[in-house]
């Protein structure tokens, strides 16, 4: 709030970014705020009364930055975005899956914008990214002649003032996510393709694909790809493709010597788990009750100072 005034009383034009960070228990949310929620009778699930306060607080923050706008004057000269980075590690439904993963309970978020050019309570269902941002803060600062080529997504500008119109202009009308990681979703590495309302999931691990029909389908429960075996061949070759164009890294398979058909670590976690390798003393991937007996004198050897405490940086892998 602070910050808004100076600037307006300095009569100098801002950016601000709030990016808001909160978790799903009572500590994550204000004492008053979880009091408030308990009262709403939402059940006895902490975990879910605690994700209802941290939203109420997120609500009331942003409340007061809009009622700040308008206290100074300047809310018709002012564009307000908010959006979020991924969807909640629960659950999504109507959507399938989560954050972490390119179903799209993982990547489907709200995107609110307030602002002269934009039309007052309108509502649009025209797929956009948050790759569009730019172009589009560019366009209605008129400056989007000076955006270097390389620059990607569309400016959100003329559907702003006719949500109808539908139209993005973008060089490629597909939509690509590529997500070649392990995270939170067991189909592993994945990248995306969403054009015409189909979407194409590649599943990296066992070279799969899936192919759904978002507007009839927005649950992606009905997996088209072996009816639909032209259009999984035709958005596999533009998903290929548009990869090819920007130089992006792919997953490479994972490997063992051959014979050996010992199950293939976890690879979900990018780092070694330093504890149970040093309780491991004979490497076979578990723990016998003679090695559990030594995780006090195990703990004790990662204070590498000496100065009697573990912490964070002892115990992660070099």
């Amino acid at each position: 709030m602070a910050f808004i005034h100076r600037q307006v009383k300095a009569s100098k034009p801002f950016y601000l970014q709030l990016s808001h960070y909160g978790g799903k228990s009572q500590a994550d949310a204000k004492p008053e705020t979880f009091e408030k929620v308990l009262k709403l009778g939402l059940g006895r699930n902490e975990r879910n009364i605690g994700a209802a306060a941290v939203a109420l607080d997120v609500d009331t923050t942003i409340g007061m930055i809009l009622d700040k706008l308008d206290e100074l004057g300047i809310a018709n000269n002012t564009y307000v975005i908010y959006t979020a980075d991924h969807g909640t590690p629960g659950r999504n439904g109507p959507l399938r899956g989560s954050k972490g993963g390119l179903w799209d309970g993982g990547i489907r978020i709200p995107l609110f914008i307030r602002g002269p050019a934009a039309r007052r309570g309108a509502h649009s269902s025209v797929l956009v990214t948050g790759v569009d941002l730019v172009p589009t803060v560019a366009d209605l600062a008129g400056v989007a002649d000076r955006l270097p080529k390389a620059v990607e997504g569309g400016s959100l500008k003329e559907l702003l003032g006719n949500p109808s119109s539908g139209k993005v202009d973008r060089r490629a009308s597909e939509i690509v996510f590529h997500f070649p990681h392990y995270d939170k979703d067991s189909l592993g590495p994945v990248s995306a393709i969403i054009a015409d309302n189909f979407k194409l999931l590649r599943v990296y691990e066992g070279q799969r694909n899936f192919l759904f029909n978002l507007s009839k389908d927005i649950g992606e429960q009905n997996d088209l790809a072996t009816a639909w075996a032209d259009k999984v061949h035709q958005l596999d070759a533009r998903l290929t493709k548009y990869l090819a164009s920007v130089g992006a890294e792919l997953p490479t398979a994972r490997t063992r010597p051959a014979g050996d058909r010992s199950p293939i670590a976890n690879p979900t976690r990018g780092r070694r788990d330093v504890i149970f390798e040093a309780l491991d003393q004979n490497k076979d991937g578990k723990l016998t009750a003679d090695e559990l007996k030594r995780l006090p004198e195990t703990l004790r050897s990662l204070d590498k100072d000496g100065d009697g405490n573990v912490t964070r940086n002892e115990v992660r892998p070099r």
